[in-house]
């Protein structure tokens, strides 16, 4: 890892119980990393019986749109594929984990670990054209269930 450059891994076997039983896998190739962040809030009103009322407020929402050059040889790679090819409930539940490394006059490489539950939301599918041509993946990851876990490591 390059100092200033943040890794995203997938499990490729998420529905295991343990983190090092999940196979983490490299997603390489990466040309777009970014995290999107919206404070926008909205106000609901949900209708029950005898005219009673809730008011919900949703809150913050983030994602992170990450967008890669394909190559079926790679192990993460060929996961996401599979997703995209397989059934739609399978993009819950989804484990991620992104290193991203620290500013730190310290010399050991420190970086953070955030890691948890997502759902994988494709924005396209592979294009078809050119034999030569690189092949693009574009995809949103969305944190499910906010219980992310955030550790420091070196």
């Amino acid at each position: 890892m390059k100092n200033n450059e943040a890794r995203l891994f997938i499990a490729t076997s998420p529905n295991e119980k343990t983190d090092e039983a999940r196979k983490y896998s490299e997603i390489k190739f990466i040309t777009e990393l970014k995290h999107n962040y919206s404070n926008k809030k909205e106000d609901r009103i949900y209708l029950h019986n005898k005219g009673q009322t809730t008011s919900i407020t949703t809150g913050i929402t983030q994602s992170l749109t990450v967008s890669i050059d394909f190559d079926n040889s790679i192990d993460s790679h060929h996961y996401l594929l599979s997703l995209l090819l397989g059934s739609i409930e399978t993009l819950n539940n989804q484990y991620i984990r992104i290193e991203i490394p620290t500013i730190s006059k310290n010399k050991d490489s420190k970086y953070v670990i955030v890691q948890g539950k997502a759902t994988i939301n494709f924005k396209n599918h592979l294009p078809s054209g050119n034999a030569d041509e690189t092949q693009k993946l574009s995809f949103d990851i969305l944190p499910q269930d906010y219980i992310w876990e955030v550790k420091e490591s070196a």
